[in-house]
């Protein structure tokens, strides 16, 4: 496993430069998770703690949370379905099943999809029916054909799919057309995920309840593949492997990679940003981290992230920033800036750092870039 290194000299000086020969005192300061060493190949900014500050006292145990479940209700956890209904509860089917119903009643009686009907009425969706969609939607995900009907073909070579056994396809089409998660009366039009809303804050909730993070966390972007065109908040970005799409902040847990926190990107013009000095990627993470605080959290950040406000505002809510630097950054110390040529006079090998109050800076001639941590061990000079 790689891993980040504090280097000490016997001087009592801020910045140091040394060569590899040089006889050093080295300790491990922290195992980098590996969400963290794919990306960064940037240099290191550490913040120093105290002894009290080190320790890591969560407010929950670390890991799934046990607590919240019977014996019995853990003994039944057995299939993946039974995982999926942690998420998908009864009340978030019966939210959906309520608003589709009202979004039906409100489209037939405008004359509207008239042909889903049965005798002029809608048939009632039902939890247990949901259900059986839902699976057919998953089914559809994996087992891929080339149009819809070719799932209720009596061809022999369809003759498998289990899905005429399940819907008809008539019903799974009107469903389909009708499917809401909030009922037209509630839709507000000036918030563009006013029709997500209500699934997105119940599994970010469910997302929390079930699972408290390890002590390494990692706040980064997700991108949720999307071809649709006209809501006004879908992304590109060229070098993910998902380029078009919603946008996600996402705080994840470095040691299993549970998303443990999350929230839509809606675009510059209607994001929130709290302090607009301190830029967007301020607002982000400490709105991600924000039911973190004080409980001695090490979070891994890439270039976007990391700034001297950022890292001193969460060292003082007791987050400890492990980040790179890009060389414009206001993290990147005055003596590192002014030494432009740096690395074209050393070895490989070579490195550097400098201590400027709380903050551990470290650049290694493998590495180009500098970097910003918490340092997680005593300083000693």
């Amino acid at each position: 496993m790689e891993t980040s290194l504090m280097i000490l000299s016997h001087t009592q000086q801020n910045t140091k430069f040394f060569h590899h020969k040089t006889v050093l005192r080295v300790y491990m300061v922290t195992q980098l998770p590996r969400v963290f060493i794919g990306k960064m190949k940037t240099p290191l900014m550490i913040q120093l703690q105290t002894q009290e500050q080190r320790q890591f006292k969560p407010e929950k145990p670390p890991g799934f949370q046990f607590a919240n479940f019977t014996r019995k209700q853990l003994q039944g956890l057995k299939s993946p379905a039974d995982f999926f209904k942690l998420f998908c509860t009864v009340e978030l089917l019966t939210q959906i099943c309520i608003a589709t119903n009202n979004q039906a009643r409100t489209l037939i009686s405008a004359g509207l999809c008239t042909s889903y009907t049965s005798d002029g009425a809608w048939e009632l969706l039902t939890v247990n029916e949901l259900l059986r969609f839902v699976g057919i939607v998953i089914y559809m995900s994996v087992v891929k054909l080339s149009t819809v009907d070719k799932y209720w073909s009596t061809d022999v070579l369809y003759k498998i799919c289990p899905i005429r056994d399940v819907m008809s396809k008539k019903r799974f089409l009107a469903i389909l057309s009708f499917i809401q998660v909030t009922s037209p009366a509630e839709v507000d039009k000036g918030d563009k995920l006013t029709r997500m809303r209500y699934l997105l804050d119940h599994v970010k909730e469910i997302s929390q309840s079930l699972y408290f993070p390890e002590k390494d966390i990692s706040a980064d972007e997700r991108m949720v593949a999307s071809k649709h065109k006209y809501s006004g908040i879908r992304q590109f970005i060229k070098d993910k492997p998902i380029r078009f799409g919603i946008k996600l902040w996402v705080l994840a847990c470095s040691v299993t990679g549970y998303t443990w926190n999350f929230f839509v990107y809606l675009g510059k013009k209607r994001t929130n940003i709290v302090d607009k000095s301190k830029g967007l990627a301020y607002t982000v993470v400490t709105t991600l981290c924000e039911k973190l605080y004080g409980q001695g959290f090490r979070l891994y950040v890439d270039s976007f992230y990391t700034t001297l406000h950022l890292a001193n505002d969460l060292l003082t809510n007791k987050v400890y920033l492990i980040g790179a630097v890009r060389s414009n950054s206001t993290a990147m110390p005055l003596v590192f800036k002014q030494s432009v040529d740096w690395s074209k006079l050393v070895s490989r090998g070579d490195f550097r750092w400098h201590r400027e109050g709380y903050l551990f800076l470290y650049n290694g001639r493998i590495v180009r870039q500098l970097h910003l941590c918490p340092l997680c061990t005593k300083v000693l000079m």
